[in-house]
């Protein structure tokens, strides 16, 4: 049972690393459309 528990937490470390593997270079992305926006409009 404990080893089940280890394995939980490994695949809940792996999902949340994906997760944020996904919502990073988003976030990165919308900076760069920001500031090329912005640099347009100048």
């Amino acid at each position: 049972m404990p080893h089940f528990a280890s394995f939980h937490r490994i695949k809940h470390i792996k999902l949340h690393d994906d997760l944020a593997q996904t919502i990073l270079p988003l976030k990165t992305n919308e900076k760069m459309i920001n500031i090329i926006g912005n640099t347009h409009k100048i």
